[in-house]
């Protein structure tokens, strides 16, 4: 969601947010299109707690509620946010880089950013909405400075390390999914607990005695879908903090998947392949045929694997078909960007897809709206409508709410340098107030 796209290859003079003579305007039609469809996929979890992301699609959901629910499940989710950490793996390159060539102190300066950035997430997440991804990026972006001298090549080989790692994490935690259930099948069967000795027996018995994860995580999901639907502001804060640091459990997981974008979004910018679309304009016609021809079947049998998508009743199948969604979901954003790319660059199309780019300028400004809009439309304080939208009008909900989005920030950006919290954000970056108005 940042918008300091400088190329590398442009001249700087100061250590101050990029002019729009240097923005790289493709990226802003891409953040643009990624906002709508992080939209799509987080309006569903203004009406369901984030504790419940583990259970995977509603199951109670029927006809055309299904349908849509199935689509975004399939082609939208896991897609925009592998985008959105693209993308933030670009700009936050991008910074970097444009410090250096200033003679700032980068590593200070990336680290004021990113602490910048965090503040804004745990306000986000606290007040707004539990589910704020501007934390770990936030965390995670200092892991970067790891790798801000790799060359192009080693950045791509690290990306790939970073991304096997997670699916090798992801097989653990299945093998252990695996051995809870066996233990507890095995409790509950007199035979097989009669062939073991006195100890092993009262570890088994004990371990059956304690609440399964699923269980326990739908008996917590129980409690704060109350306490959204009814609660006060002060008593819904209180869950979301308490969604928060439930949350930092799945940290180990973010960061491989995080950082592996970042590293990949950090590819793009350090081979020039980003900062000059129409000179790479086989790579990016390439990604769309590739991305869109192996992403499509993939993610399509996945979801056939996964069903609901629930990993504590799929067993091995869901297991499988969820390691091929996070291939698909990689194979489709890298898809869907070829193919923005390639509408870009045809100038019969650029103006349809331009439409995206003030949005994505505003990037950080519209994803805060998302949750100021939607908590207040859905939580108990507000307007209550907590379990009343059915997916299909959510969808349409989300997509009244964008294009309300789109003009609102045309006509902002006509006026003024940056968005609202994009001023916030370089303010505090830089010590010093930005000028504002155009």
């Amino acid at each position: 969601m940042t918008t300091d796209n400088a190329p590398p290859h442009l001249p700087t003079d100061a250590a101050a947010p990029i002019s729009s003579a240097e923005r790289i305007d493709v990226l802003d039609v891409i953040r643009g299109f990624a906002l709508l469809g992080i939209l799509l996929m987080n309006i569903e979890w203004f009406q369901r707690p984030i504790a419940s992301l583990a259970f995977g699609m509603d199951p109670s959901q029927q006809g055309i509620d299904r349908a849509v629910g199935w689509f975004i499940f399939t082609f939208v989710q896991g897609k925009f946010y592998t985008m959105f950490s693209l993308l933030f793996g670009m700009g936050f390159v991008v910074f970097l880089t444009r410090a250096e060539r200033v003679g700032r102190a980068a590593n200070r300066l990336f680290a004021r950013r990113l602490l910048v950035l965090l503040a804004i997430g745990v306000a986000h997440g606290t007040l707004l909405w539990a589910g704020d991804i501007l934390n770990a990026y936030a965390v995670i972006g200092f892991g970067l400075l790891l790798f801000r001298n790799s060359p192009p090549k080693r950045l791509l080989q690290w990306a790939a390390v970073f991304f096997g790692l997670l699916l090798a994490m992801m097989c653990l935690m299945q093998v252990g999914l695996s051995i809870d259930t066996a233990t507890r099948q095995m409790a509950a069967d007199p035979a097989a607990m009669g062939k073991l000795d006195e100890a092993t027996r009262a570890d088994i018995l004990a371990h059956a005695k304690t609440d399964a994860p699923e269980v326990e995580m739908r008996r917590q999901a129980e409690d704060y879908a109350t306490v959204y639907a009814t609660g006060s502001y002060r008593e819904v804060t209180r869950v979301r903090t308490q969604e928060i640091l439930h949350s930092l459990a799945f940290l180990p997981f973010f960061f491989p998947s995080v950082l592996s974008m970042f590293l990949l979004g950090a590819w793009f910018v350090r081979s020039g392949t980003i900062n000059d679309p129409r000179q790479h304009a086989g790579l990016f016609r390439h990604l769309m045929h590739v991305g869109l021809g192996v992403g499509i079947p993939l993610a399509l049998l996945a979801s056939y694997l996964m069903g609901d998508g629930n990993p504590f009743t799929g067993g091995w199948r869901g297991f499988g078909g969820s390691l091929l969604m996070f291939v698909a979901n990689l194979a489709l954003c890298l898809g869907y960007i070829g193919a923005l790319v390639m509408l870009w660059l045809a100038p019969s199309t650029r103006r349809w897809v331009s439409i995206f780019a003030p949005a994505g300028r505003m990037a950080l400004t519209n994803y805060l709206m998302h949750a100021a809009v939607l908590s207040t439309l859905f939580y108990g304080y507000g307007f209550g409508w907590w379990g009343e939208v059915p997916r299909a009008q959510q969808a349409l909900l989300a997509l009244a709410l964008y294009a309300m989005q789109l003009g609102l920030s045309a006509w902002w950006l006509a006026r003024f340098r940056y968005g609202p919290m994009e001023w916030v954000w370089r303010s505090a970056t830089y010590g010093r107030l930005q000028p504002m108005r155009r």
